[in-house]
This record gives C-alpha cells, structure tokens and sequence, in this order.
C-alpha cells in the first residue's frame, strides 16, 4: 500500500473515532441525572453512568465497524483494478522475419481497453528503445514493438487501465500500480 492510501486510512480512522468519542461525550454529559440536582433521582446515578458507558462503547465500536467497512471497499475496488491489470502481459519473442531481431509486445487480455501504452525495452548496455500508443489497445489485441536488439533483453509497458489507475508490467510477470 502506498503512502498516500495509508494516511487516508489513518484519516478516515482519526475521524471516525473522534465523532465516536465526541458523542459518548455527549451522551454522558447530557444523558447523566445529576445535573437536575432532584434527590430523588440519585439512586439511579450509577446506573445512568453504566448506560451511559455501554453507549459510548456501542458509539465506539460502530465508529470501528465503519471504519472496518471503507477500508475492506477500497480493497475490493483496488483488487477488481488489479484483476484487468493482471492480464496485460508483456512478451520478448525472436523476430521469425529478423534473424537477429525480437519483437517486444503487449498484450491486453482483459475485457477493457488499457490506454497510455508506453512500450520500453533495453540492454545491459544502457540502450534504450521507447514506443508510445496514444490511442487504446482494444480488448483481446496487443501492440508489438520490433526491436534490433535480442540478448539479455528487458521490457516493460507503461499503461491506464479502464478506471485510469497507471500501471506498469514487466516482461517477467511483475506488476506495480504506480
């Protein structure tokens, strides 16, 4: 998880728990007999404070289940993003029309189109080629990159997935949301 989700989490848990505390707060000043000064009454002191308590703890862990709920949704969302980012894959193959040649590919196998495709490979030596697809790779398709260069060879693509989430795949099968 990066840095930016986990101070939303802490956020969304500092609030939650602040709006929990404000109202056992509340209901334990407000909701107390003792401020009505009527003898009478003071027998129930006790049993107001227990009430009064157990509220408060029932605020809190309502804040908590809350909590507990927005954070299990954005792993739900972030899970089904990953899922269309998952099949995108990326492929180095012998050129059959080169002999010396590759073709360097990426495939959308996912039932969305991906958008932004930066297509990147390179040597040990620092050499660098660099292909960039403005417009959308359909569902089921792929955009190849043929390349001079074969041995030691690595790649990666760059993309948007359908929700604009960028990505970026390795041709060993690593993906990073980015």
């Amino acid at each position: 998880m990066d840095r930016r989700r986990k101070i939303q989490n802490i956020m969304i848990a500092a609030a939650l728990l602040g709006i929990a505390l404000a109202v056992a707060v509340a209901m334990s000043v407000n909701g107390l007999p003792g401020a009505t000064e009527n003898p009478n009454e003071a027998d129930n002191k006790a049993s107001d404070w227990v009430s009064a308590t157990g509220s408060a703890i029932g605020a809190i862990g309502t804040a908590g289940a809350l909590w507990l709920g927005a954070v299990t949704f954005r792993r739900q969302v972030r899970d089904q993003h990953r899922v269309q980012a998952a099949a995108i894959t990326v492929s180095i193959s012998q050129d059959p029309d080169q002999g010396k040649g590759a073709i360097v590919e990426v495939r959308n196998d996912s039932p969305f189109p991906i958008y932004t495709v930066i297509l990147v490979a390179s040597k040990p030596d620092k050499t660098v080629l660099r292909q960039e697809m403005q417009a959308a790779i359909p569902p089921r398709d792929n955009f190849p990159m043929k390349t001079l260069m074969m041995n030691n060879m690595s790649a990666y693509a760059d993309f948007k997935d359908s929700s604009g989430t960028k990505w970026r795949r390795w041709f060993n099968g690593d993906l990073e949301e980015r």
